[in-house]
């Protein structure tokens, strides 16, 4: 039998529906039971095999057309493989309450990919990765003998604690209240026409 230990934070935030929204659900881990946790990685395991063959059709030239049952059990295959390499895709959950924390969180990931890129560490990425920032930044922090990490964790436990994290922050409050004033000036515009 398998045994895995991994690092999570205390409290970890589900986004309710896409963009959270319905909100957040903030689920306490160390609450949860050693079955409970069991049945979440089960559960995982399944979802992300069956995610990767969500898509069964395929184009050919200007023609789509349904995969054949091979082609789908490849996608399978395929996944399972990224899985074993651990190049697998980490959707973003670093998943924003409100539109300054989304602008801030957008802003942040150009930022690292931008610093990540200036250091070298965005090289020699595998083909197929899908969250090249995170596989850098975990690549980098495995070299330095430090536990990989999440996006999550690392923008909200380490870099918007950062003075580049918190200068990003407040550039985020400002471009976002831009955005609305903006926004509003063009209602005014619209009405007067």
């Amino acid at each position: 039998m398998a045994s895995i230990t991994i690092d999570l934070p205390d409290t970890i935030t589900i986004p309710l529906g896409r963009n959270s929204i319905y909100g957040t659900l903030d689920v306490e881990v160390a609450r949860l039971p050693a079955n409970a946790l069991e049945y979440i990685a089960m559960y995982g395991f399944k979802q992300v095999i069956n995610d990767a063959m969500a898509t069964k059709t395929v184009k050919d030239g200007d023609e789509i057309r349904d995969m054949t049952a091979d082609e789908i059990a490849e996608k399978a295959s395929a996944k399972l493989e990224a899985l074993y390499d651990g190049t697998l895709r980490m959707r973003g959950e670093a998943v924003a309450a409100d539109a300054y924390e989304a602008e801030a969180i957008r802003e942040a990931k150009r930022y690292i990919i931008d610093f990540l890129s200036k250091q070298g560490e965005m090289k020699n990425i595998p083909k197929g990765t899908e969250n090249r920032m995170m596989f850098a930044l975990n690549r980098h922090l495995r070299s330095k003998g430090r536990p990989e990490t999440t996006e999550s964790v690392y923008l909200n436990e380490v870099f918007f604690l950062t003075k580049a994290g918190k200068a990003i922050k407040a550039r985020a409050v400002e471009t976002v209240n831009q955005r609305r004033a903006d926004a509003a000036d063009m209602e005014d515009i619209l009405d007067s026409i």
